[in-house]
């Protein structure tokens, strides 16, 4: 939420919200500053619930429809952006024989080459 007030005061500097932040901390030091961000935050918090619950929109600010951007898109002839399939898995460095199937079997082996073996 405090980045959401930062953002607010930005990007609505005339709505009633961004000005009494000004009003009230805009020249004081930087601590005051961060006090008041906080109290920013907590009205913008009432405010965006009372938006959401009820649809009033906090006075003066400014609500927009966002454009929807177009997606880029690489058109490319080399074969090495096309799928392949998966490969098939390969036995781990540490485990003896191929990779283990099924998630109920464990195969630890430490230093000692001691082998240990869980089943359900």
């Amino acid at each position: 939420m405090i980045e959401a007030a930062w953002i607010w005061l930005r990007w609505q500097p005339q709505s009633k919200l961004s000005r009494w932040y000004r009003e009230r901390y805009g020249d004081g030091a930087s601590r005051a500053k961060r006090v008041g961000i906080t109290a920013l935050a907590r009205k913008l918090l009432v405010a965006f619930w009372r938006l959401v619950t009820h649809g009033v929109v906090p006075d003066g600010a400014v609500l927009t429809v966002a454009k929807r951007r177009q997606r880029r898109t690489r058109v490319t002839n080399r074969a090495s952006f096309q799928s392949t399939p998966a490969a098939p898995p390969r036995a781990h460095p540490q485990l003896r024989g191929p990779a283990p199937t099924s998630s109920w079997t464990v195969r630890v082996v430490t230093p000692t080459r001691a082998t240990a073996k869980m089943s359900p």
